[in-house]
């Protein structure tokens, strides 16, 4: 798809093939900044999900699928293998049993905190070959691009 911005062509493909190749950069180096730094033995989904439930308190596996927008059975691979590494605490809701509740363990918090703390560190270490007019206009780029991607104008 072409579209003419101020008497040039730009060819739309080409943007959407940098981004695809940029994000699964950035995922990617984050996941190695997590292996190397904090817990080997989590993936970055693994803990995405941990940093949501904790952010949440007490959640189900179902509004997890629904907010990250995949199928439930993912969600329960992810959940079945924190629950396994003891990061993760299934708990029965006493009104109706059918609804399980995950939040996270002692040690899943100390993950997740430790994780954040060390992402931190780490963009911190990127970002600073940024001047700040230009990582607010980044931030104001990709804020105005997940809205458009969640209310799927």
């Amino acid at each position: 798809m072409k579209r003419v911005q101020g008497g040039r062509t730009i060819e739309l493909e080409q943007y959407i093939k940098r981004y695809q190749l940029a994000m699964h950069t950035i995922y990617r180096g984050i996941g190695n900044m997590i292996k190397q730094y904090v817990h080997e033995d989590v993936t970055t989904d693994q803990f995405l999900t941990l940093q949501y439930i904790y952010q949440h308190g007490s959640i189900t596996a179902s509004e997890i699928a629904q907010e990250f927008g995949v199928g439930r059975s993912a969600i329960t691979a992810i959940v079945n293998r924190l629950v396994e590494k003891e990061l993760l605490i299934r708990k029965r809701s006493k009104e109706d049993r059918r609804i399980i509740a995950l939040m996270l363990s002692n040690r899943g918090k100390e993950v997740v905190e430790a994780t954040e703390k060390a992402m931190y560190r780490f963009l911190q270490e990127k970002l600073k070959h940024f001047e700040l007019d230009d990582i607010e206009r980044l931030l104001n780029s990709i804020e105005k691009f997940a809205l458009l991607m969640e209310t799927n104008a």
